[in-house]
C-alpha cells in the first residue's frame, strides 16, 4: 500500500509547486500592471494639483517597484519584469522631485540599464529606452527648477554702472548652468535616429514633447545671455569694471552641440545647432 502512495504524493507535490509558481507569476504580473497604473494616475491626476503632497506617494511607489525589481533581476526569465519595475521606480523617484532620493534615482536607472545591456536585443525596448532618457531629462528638469535664469538674467544691466561685480558673477554662473544644459541636450539628441522611436509612437511623442521643452528652455536663455555679453562688450569702459570672462564666441557656442558630417542624415556639413528646426528629424512633421 505504501508503495502506491509514494508516487501519488510526489505527483501532488509537483502539481502544487507548479501551481504556486503560476499563481505567483500571475500575482506579480498583476502587481506590475497595478503599480504602473498607480504611477500614471499620480502623474496625471494628482501631481499637477498637489506636487508636494504627491511626492510621498511617488516615493512609496518607487521604493516598492525597486524592491520588486531587485527580487526579480537574478531570476531566469524575469529580467524583463525587473526592467519594467526599474523604469517605474526611476520615473517615480524623478517625478517626486525630492532631493533625498537622487541617489536612489541613479541606482534604479543604472541597475535597469545594466539589465538591458545584458539582455541586448531581448530586452523590452520601450522600457530600456526610457531608462536611458531618464537621467538627461531629469537633469534638465532639476536644472530648470533649481536655477531661475529668467529672473537672474533679467536683473542684469551693464549700462547702469551699478553692481557690475555681482552681475559678472551671475553671468558666469548662468553660463556654467547653460553649459550643463547643453551637455544634457546633446545626450538627448543622440536618440533621434533610434529605431525604437519609430516602433513606439507614444515613446516618440514623449521624446519629442520633452525635446521641445528642452530646446525652448535652452534657446531662450542662451539668446538672452548672448545679448548680455554683447551689452557688456558695448558698454562704456569703466576702470573698476570686473572682467566678464565670457567672450561672445563662447556664448554663441552654447547653441552648438556637434558637427554634422556630409553623410549625416543627408544634410550638408556644418555645425549642429540646438535652434536648428531640422533636428531632431524624428520630431519633424
Amino acid at each position: 500500500m505504501k508503495k502506491h502512495l509514494v508516487p501519488f504524493v510526489f505527483g501532488v507535490g509537483v502539481l502544487i509547486l507548479f501551481g504556486c509558481a503560476t499563481a505567483k507569476d500571475v500575482q506579480r504580473a498583476t502587481d506590475l500592471i497595478r503599480t504602473d497604473n498607480q504611477l500614471t494616475r499620480l502623474l496625471v491626476e494628482v501631481r499637477p494639483k498637489d506636487q508636494e503632497g504627491s511626492a510621498t506617494y511617488l516615493i512609496g511607489i518607487a521604493t516598492h517597484a525597486q524592491t520588486e525589481a531587485e527580487s526579480l533581476e537574478g531570476l531566469r526569465g524575469k529580467q524583463a519584469d525587473a526592467i519594467a519595475y526599474y523604469r517605474i521606480a526611476a520615473t517615480a523617484y524623478w517625478k517626486s522631485g525630492a532631493p533625498e532620493v537622487v541617489d536612489d534615482l541613479f541606482e534604479a536607472t543604472l541597475n535597469g540599464m545594466n539589465l538591458c545591456a545584458e539582455l541586448k536585443e531581448g530586452g523590452p525596448d520601450r522600457d530600456c529606452m526610457f531608462l536611458q532618457l531618464v537621467i538627461p531629462f531629469a537633469g534638465l528638469e532639476s536644472l530648470a527648477n533649481g536655477v531661475n535664469l529668467k529672473d537672474t538674467l533679467g536683473k542684469i544691466d551693464f549700462y547702469d554702472d551699478k553692481d557690475t561685480g555681482s552681475e559678472t558673477e551671475m553671468m558666469r554662473n548662468a553660463f556654467g548652468d547653460l553649459e550643463k544644459a547643453r551637455a544634457l541636450i546633446k545626450k538627448i539628441y543622440q536618440f533621434e535616429t533610434d529605431d525604437r522611436l519609430k516602433k513606439h509612437p507614444a515613446m516618440r511623442d514623449y521624446y519629442c514633447t520633452n525635446v521641445e521643452k528642452a530646446r525652448n528652455y535652452h534657446i531662450g536663455h542662451t539668446g538672452e545671455l548672448i545679448g548680455k555679453v554683447n551689452d557688456y562688450d558695448q558698454r562704456p569702459a569703466l576702470q573698476d569694471a570686473s572682467p566678464l570672462g565670457i567672450t561672445i564666441e563662447q556664448a554663441r557656442a552654447l547653441n552648438t552641440i556637434g558637427q554634422i558630417s556630409e553623410m549625416y542624415m543627408g544634410e550638408p556639413a556644418g555645425e549642429l545647432k540646438i535652434d536648428d528646426d531640422r533636428y531632431p528629424k524624428i520630431c519633424r512633421p
